[in-house]
């Protein structure tokens, strides 16, 4: 019966990575990106903990290991935060559009990864491996596709790149299409394999560079790079070539070098490496810096960093570019720290750490040569190299967790073989029936309830924007979950069409639930003295200090 219920939990596993990647509702939701990604992702990770429910309490007990308690301990760092921040509850709880990456986003990936870990088994991680070569495959035509206009949704013009597959961001699709190219360069490496499945991953890889070379975004690339390198060594290693792995890991660590030089406009291969894109991060690092400095122990609430980056940007970056501006460090070990605080960061690293040590352990102690299980390894590393330059999209997310838990797994059991091999180990079915603790599935349930908000008020401000109505769009300003980007929309439209009364509610509402957003006082600052929230101006200056241009 276990093995049975194994079974369902990969399938439905297979197919939330599956959709979650691919998930988009354009013509429906306002983000039509985001939205159905944290929808998905919310209520496929309350059935899948309801599956896991069930096959744990069909089993013997086990002691609690590291994995557990680390997963624990990061999801309670999330509350501390939550509760200690001085972020707006519904902001940290679901994030804000255009990102959804709050804390019920990170108890989701928290809980897939303790779920993958749990069942990893070759099924599981061949099945794992297959969804992210399909992926790659199909959003590389797909890209194709959209360079030469053949765009198959009704997205408009509101994407600054035409090549952004699913992902609504040409920096992502081509951080996923590395993910997805490394693990297809890997298991073309594998000479046992049939010829057609060979040529079905190197189809994939070249799908993948001519992608990503039409997205314009070299962050797939450095990836894709990072992920094969990593990848090949470790099979060289497995094979005992000690001398070759050696000196592939002298060449990977100086071109690594030479990267992080080249974003830093320095190197002999800075002008190839280096775009603005990728050198602007370095002033979004520092800012989040400053944060974490001012904000050590609590964060400043997940999705919250783009009411802090102005009061802590760099006095030469306020100097020469006062209007650039961002809602995230672009740095996903940094974005996390920022908004949950050290502890978060802790526990995070804790479990990068521990998937580290069961590569080493598999892969250099025991010299496992297992071609998935190293493919696995090359599209997780690839995963961190791109999240060390861009932010936390729940697509790529997604992927960055599931992989880790997949990799701690393998090391110490694989669950269906174990069932097969000592069925008198499992309980007896009365036993199995012992009711659980209402606790237990209230989680799952409350998951389930909490995957609808933010996607329902997307949906419901978009059809109330095409509507016209001027009193239903103000009103739809105000949906649950509170959120910023929905309120300065709809204050920017009411004063863009000479409304300024009603844009003056609006910006008195969202200033109430968001004190230190910038946009907000300036939309004020904008409107006739009598309109006005307060002093716009001493606010805009306390919350940009440096900005020349506020005086």
């Amino acid at each position: 019966m276990t093995a049975i219920k194994n079974e369902q939990l990969v399938k439905y596993s297979y197919w939330l990575l599956v959709c979650v990647t691919l998930a988009v509702t354009p013509n429906l939701s306002f983000d039509p990106i985001n939205a159905p990604k944290y929808f998905i992702l919310v209520l496929g990770t309350s059935i899948l903990l309801l599956l896991q429910f069930n096959v744990l309490k069909r089993e013997p007990k086990r002691k609690l290991n590291r994995a557990f308690w680390l997963i624990l301990i990061f999801i309670l760092s999330l509350f501390i935060s939550l509760f200690s921040s001085h972020a707006p509850y519904q902001t940290s709880l679901f994030g804000v559009s255009g990102r959804n990456t709050g804390v019920i986003t990170y108890i989701c990936l928290a809980f897939l990864m303790y779920i993958f870990y749990y069942n990893s088994n070759s099924n599981l991680m061949e099945k794992t491996v297959s969804a992210l070569t399909h992926l790659g495959l199909i959003l590389s035509i797909y890209g194709i596709m959209q360079a030469n206009d053949l765009e198959i949704f009704p997205y408009g013009t509101s994407y600054g790149s035409s090549v952004f597959g699913t992902f609504g961001n040409s920096n992502f699709l081509s951080g996923f299409l590395g993910i997805a190219g490394s693990a297809a360069g890997i298991l073309l490496l594998d000479i046992n394999q049939k010829k057609s499945r060979r040529a079905y991953y190197f189809l994939t890889l070249v799908s993948c560079i001519l992608t990503i070379w039409l997205s314009d975004s070299q962050q797939g690339l450095l990836s894709l790079a990072a992920g094969v390198g990593i990848g090949f060594v470790l099979l060289l290693y497995s094979k005992r070539n000690y001398l070759l792995a050696l000196s592939g890991i002298f060449v990977y660590i100086s071109a690594g070098v030479l990267a992080i030089s080249s974003i830093f406009e320095k190197g002999p291969f800075a002008n190839l490496i280096y775009q603005s894109s990728l050198g602007i991060r370095r002033e979004y690092w520092y800012a989040a810096l400053q944060v974490i400095k001012n904000h050590p122990i609590t964060g400043i609430g997940f999705d919250n960093f783009g009411s802090y980056y102005r009061q802590n940007r760099s006095l030469e970056m306020a100097v020469k570019n006062p209007d650039v501006v961002t809602d995230s460090p672009h740095n996903i070990f940094l974005d996390l720290t920022a908004g949950g605080g050290i502890f978060t960061l802790i526990a995070y690293l804790s479990l990068l750490a521990l998937a580290f040590y069961s590569i080493y352990k598999v892969c250099i102690e025991k010299k496992s040569n297992d071609i998935v299980f190293i493919s696995l390894v090359a599209a997780w590393c690839a995963y961190l190299v791109q999240g060390s330059i861009s932010i936390n999209n729940l697509g790529l997310a997604i992927w960055g967790w599931i992989i880790p838990g997949l990799i701690i797994g393998y090391r110490f059991r694989d669950p269906l073989k174990r069932l097969e091999a000592n069925s008198n180990g499992l309980l007896d079915e009365s036993k199995a029936r012992t009711r659980i603790h209402l606790v237990t599935y209230s989680v799952p349930l409350l998951l389930g309830l909490a995957s609808l908000p933010p996607f329902l008020s997307s949906v419901q401000f978009y059809s109330t924007l095409k509507t016209g109505n001027v009193q239903e769009i103000i009103s739809s300003a105000y949906l649950f979950p509170s959120d910023l980007n929905r309120y300065i929309y709809v204050a920017t439209t009411m004063k863009n069409n000479g409304l300024d009364g009603e844009a003056y509610e609006v910006i008195k509402e969202g200033l109430e639930l968001f004190p230190d957003s910038f946009e907000l006082w300036r939309l004020d600052s904008e409107l006739p003295s009598n309109y006005r929230v307060g002093a716009p101006f001493l606010q805009m200056k306390r919350l940009d200090p440096f900005n020349p241009n506020l005086k």
